[in-house]
C-alpha cells in the first residue's frame, strides 16, 4: 500500500526530472541572438518563460504521476516483479543454523554474479605487496 508520504515525494521527484527536461526545450540564449547584457554570460537565457515552463512541467509531471500511481495502486506492476527486490529462499540454511526451527537464522541478500564476470585468482597471484618487490624484509 502507498502511503500519502511516498506519493508526495514520487511527484516531487517526477516534477523536478519534467523540470530539467523541459527547461533546455526551445531555449534561446543571449548568445544565440548576439545581444549579451554586461555581466551575464553568452548562454543565460534571453526570455526564460519560467511561468509557463512551470506550468508545462506541472501537467506533464502530474501525467506521469497518475499513471505511475495507477499502476502501482491496481498492482499491474509492484517491486515483487522486479527481479533485484526478491531475496533469495534461505529457510532451509536458516532452519539448520537455528538448530532446526525455521525463520530463526538470518538472511542477507546477495547481489547475482555478473554474467560474463571475469574471476580473479587468490590475491597472492594477482599482486604482491611492494616490500616483497623491493627485497625488503618487513
Amino acid at each position: 500500500m502507498l502511503s500519502i508520504t511516498g506519493a508526495i515525494v514520487i511527484y516531487a521527484v517526477l516534477w523536478f526530472m519534467c523540470l530539467f527536461v523541459i527547461l533546455p526545450i526551445r531555449l534561446k540564449t543571449q548568445g544565440d541572438l548576439g545581444e549579451v547584457a554586461p555581466g551575464t554570460p553568452a548562454s543565460a537565457p534571453e526570455a526564460p518563460a519560467l511561468k509557463k515552463r512551470f506550468a508545462i512541467t506541472t501537467i506533464v509531471a502530474t501525467a506521469l504521476w497518475g499513471l505511475i500511481i495507477a499502476v502501482m495502486l491496481t498492482g499491474v506492476l509492484s517491486l515483487d516483479d522486479l527481479p533485484v527486490w526478491q531475496l533469495p529462499d534461505h529457510s532451509g540454511a536458516a532452519a539448520e543454523l537455528s538448530g532446526g526451527q525455521a525463520g530463526g537464522g538470518f538472511t542477507t541478500w546477495k547481489p547475482p554474479p555478473a554474467r560474463g564476470a571475469l574471476k580473479c585468482p587468490p590475491p597472492a597471484a594477482c599482486w604482491t605487496p611492494r616490500i616483497q618487490q623491493e627485497g625488503v624484509s618487513p
